[in-house]
Formats: C-alpha cells, sequence, structure tokens
C-alpha cells in the first residue's frame, strides 16, 4: 500500500475539508431553497403576519413566487403576485439567483472531486490525520459563524451582504419593495443556523471517519 507522509495527509484533509464545507453548504441552500418549513415555523415564531398586516396565504404566495424565481433553472423576469416592487428589488433578486447558482455548482462541483479523492486513494495507507484536520476546517466555520452572529449580529448581516453583492440594492425601502417585510433579519439568523447545522453534521461524519481509520490502524499493528 502507498504510505502517506504527515504533510501530505493535512494538505488532503483541507481539502476535504472544504469540498465538504461547499458541499454542506450547497445542501443545506438546497434545503432552505425547496422546503418552506423554517419559514412557516418563523410566520409564527417572528409574528410575521402581525408585523405586515397580511393574510398567511398572502404572505406564503408571495414568498413561494420569490423562491421559485431564485431556482437557477427559472425563467423570465422576476414577479410578484400581490406585492409591488421596484427595479432594484428586482435586480437584487436577479442577483440572488445567480449567486444560488453558484453555490449549487460549487457544491456540485465539491462532492465530484470528493468523490474522485476517494477512488484515488483506496491503495493509499490513509491515517485519520487527514479526517481530523477535515473535520477542523468546518468546527472552524460553524465557530467562526457562531462568534460573528453572536458578537454583532446586525454588523455580520452587513458583512455578509457586502461580501456577496457588489451594490447596495439589498437594502430594501419597504415603501417601494414591502417583499423585505416578509423577511425579517432574524429569519436569516435562522438560515444560518441551518448551515451551522450541516456544517457541523460535515465535522461529526468526518471524525467519526477519522476515528475508524484510526481504529483500522490500531487493529493492524496489533495482527
Amino acid at each position: 500500500m502507498k504510505k502517506t507522509g504527515v504533510l501530505h495527509e493535512v494538505s488532503l484533509g483541507i481539502e476535504i475539508g472544504l469540498c465538504t464545507l461547499l458541499l454542506a453548504t450547497g445542501a443545506a441552500l438546497l434545503l432552505l431553497h425547496s422546503c418552506d418549513l423554517l419559514y412557516r415555523l418563523d410566520l409564527k415564531l417572528l409574528k410575521i403576519p402581525e408585523q405586515t398586516g397580511l393574510d398567511v396565504a398572502v404572505i406564503l404566495e408571495n414568498y413561494h413566487a420569490m423562491m421559485a424565481y431564485l431556482n437557477p433553472f427559472s425563467k423570465g423576469s422576476f414577479s410578484l403576485p400581490t406585492l409591488a416592487f421596484s427595479a432594484e428589488g428586482a435586480q437584487h433578486f436577479a442577483d440572488c439567483r445567480r449567486l444560488f447558482l453558484f453555490f449549487y455548482v460549487l457544491a456540485f462541483a465539491a462532492g465530484l472531486l470528493l468523490v474522485l479523492r476517494a477512488f484515488r486513494s483506496r491503495g493509499e495507507d490513509k491515517s485519520a490525520v487527514r479526517y481530523f484536520v477535515a473535520a477542523v476546517v468546518l468546527i472552524g466555520s460553524v465557530l467562526l459563524a457562531g462568534i460573528a452572529i453572536g458578537v454583532n449580529p446586525s454588523r455580520s448581516f452587513v458583512l455578509f451582504h457586502k461580501l456577496l453583492f457588489s451594490n447596495d440594492y439589498w437594502m430594501f425601502d419597504p415603501a417601494r419593495d414591502p417583499v423585505i417585510l416578509l423577511l425579517p433579519e432574524q429569519f436569516f439568523y435562522h438560515c444560518a443556523a441551518v448551515f451551522a447545522c450541516f456544517w457541523g453534521i460535515g465535522a461529526f461524519l468526518l471524525l467519526q471517519a477519522g476515528i475508524r481509520e484510526k481504529k483500522k490502524r490500531e487493529q493492524g499493528k496489533q495482527s
């Protein structure tokens, strides 16, 4: 079996960790995009109908229209069933759709790379180091996101948008884009928690893989 050095294992661990991070991010995004369970929970938790003065049915109709448009394979221009919107608001949703596509492509490429890596490493004498290092990448991501949001949620929210968007169209004026009232800032924090959960699951699976590999090595030494 081909043996690998510590530096090689560490570099592989970083690669596996980053790929798993991207794959988990894409999976979380897909869940939030295709399932409205979190939003339905926040309708009650954040009292969105009371805050907006709109019926639940009207809110969900517009929310589902937004999600349908954000599908990277959707066609046509942005529109909402019952709410007005500005040209800047429509442009922001177009930017979001491109961003969704970008992350889905990254997640697919990362997943493909992980599969190829698994095939290439079949003949290697693997150590647990690569999996533990990969797990640290994901655990570190969870901690960084948690600390940033915990210390200053609003500033983190603003920084997030400034990093991902090249304009300020995300700063909606409720008078021109009442759709923003359907998406309170706290909802996005809850979405961030979903991403953190997926990263945590990825870290857990990598740790389990590392523990399993470590046990195999120990058993091999004893035999």
